[in-house]
């Protein structure tokens, strides 16, 4: 059976199933919604059918969030310094008599290497980096949020084993690789590599594994699985733009590597029915600015999050992905106030801007209801007191109007 999820398939399936939302209580477990599962190269991709069920309210809280500067690395959970910047965010020090000396940091975003989560073989997850840090915000921060990016990439190594398992660098299924003796991956310029997004049986993995972290038992209280989690607000993968050194072999151009792409936004969507979810789209590998105008009305459509991790100024020098969520490029619908935005603030960022301008993109242009900041130069840069001065406007926190189809905001 050949794998391609779209966006009708999952809307057929969601009409199969009924669901309820979910309430932040402890008092009972929710019921999980019913899963479909396909059979896909070395794996099995389970994705949820209920993606776009009525009923199905998505956690809903606004606001400034820290991005951590730290990569979690299979062999190196970076915990001494996650835990730092944890602290750091929440004007804390674990524990101490003042945990929430930051009230406008909400929240935290941590981010985790692929190969750190799973394997070597497929479908063999270790949720302990993911579940250290929940579990600390959680004991020393009541009521902050929490929220994770995956990567399968890696910028710091041209050696694909550093992100990747070795389950897809060892089975041809995955694709070409590039150095011709592993599978599945390209290198990245001169600099780094990515697993083969474009690939089918690639995105299939991913895809699975997006839903093992969903279905995956939070540390939040008993009954609450991660996408039922009240206080894990955000997933997201990595980004869109990827320099090659040279075209991928069995790269299916970039039609093909489009649809594997909103195949995994799809899957996303789906297996993380209550959360949010963010597609960072902002540059496509032999694309033009009009390529990213079909991916942003298909992710607003089934209410995934436009965002990038490029938040630059003027309005005419952001990426692909947002000026297509505006309405600017041909062809594209302004999405404003219909789809969420959300901005993911890079380090990069504040050299090609000042930080006022920077603030100016997110909250006034781009509208983001969620704002994540790196947190390289939290102290340096002023972040902190950039954030006091600039909550999320309150018509940026309004609930889109694309989710009211499916239950609307669940803001406890």
């Amino acid at each position: 059976m050949s794998r391609q999820v779209n966006y009708s398939l999952v809307a057929a399936l969601a009409c199969l199933i009924t669901t309820t939302g979910f309430a932040a209580s402890t008092s009972s477990a929710p019921n999980p919604p019913a899963n479909i599962c396909v059979t896909q190269g070395a794996g099995q991709t389970c994705v949820r059918a209920s993606a776009a069920a009525s009923n199905i309210q998505i956690k809903w809280h606004p606001g400034h969030y820290a991005l951590s500067d730290q990569l979690v690395y299979a062999g190196n959970n970076q915990w001494s310094n996650i835990k730092a910047e944890i602290d750091l965010a929440f004007g804390g020090a674990g524990g101490t008599s003042t945990p929430n000396a930051n009230p406008n940091v909400i929240g935290y975003m941590g981010i985790h290497i692929w190969s750190s989560i799973e394997g070597p073989t497929a479908g063999s997850y270790n949720w302990a980096n993911i579940n250290q840090a929940r579990s600390y915000i959680a004991a020393n921060y009541p009521g902050k949020r929490y929220a994770v990016m995956i990567w399968a990439e890696d910028f710091r190594s041209t050696d694909p084993a550093n992100s990747i398992p070795n389950y897809i660098l060892t089975d041809a299924t995955y694709g070409a690789g590039y150095d011709g003796s592993r599978y599945g991956y390209w290198q990245l310029g001169t600099f780094g590599s990515t697993a083969a997004v474009w690939n089918s049986a690639v995105e299939a993995r991913i895809a699975a594994l997006f839903a093992a972290l969903a279905s995956q038992t939070s540390p939040y209280s008993n009954g609450y699985t991660y996408d039922t989690d009240p206080y894990f607000e955000a997933v997201t993968f990595q980004e869109t733009s990827l320099s090659f050194v040279s075209t991928p072999g069995g790269y299916p151009g970039l039609s093909g590597a489009k649809t594997q792409w909103q195949n995994l936004i799809a899957n996303m969507v789906a297996s993380f029915p209550h959360t949010l979810i963010l597609d960072q789209q902002n540059y496509w590998y032999q694309g033009s600015p009009t390529d990213a105008t079909s991916l942003t009305n298909a992710d607003s459509a089934i209410g995934a999050a436009s965002s990038s991790p490029d938040v630059y100024y003027p309005q005419a020098s952001l990426p692909w992905g947002p000026l297509s969520y505006l309405g600017v490029t041909a062809g594209s619908t302004n999405q404003v106030g219909k789809a969420p935005s959300v901005a993911l603030v890079e380090d990069p960022d504040y050299g090609f801007t000042s930080l006022a301008n920077i603030t100016f993109s997110a909250l006034t242009t781009l509208k983001a209801s969620h704002v994540f900041w790196e947190m390289q130069n939290w102290d340096s840069a002023g972040l902190l007191t950039n954030v006091n001065a600039n909550p999320i406007p309150s018509g940026n926190q309004v609930c889109p109007s694309y989710y009211s189809g499916r239950g609307g905001c669940n803001s406890n």
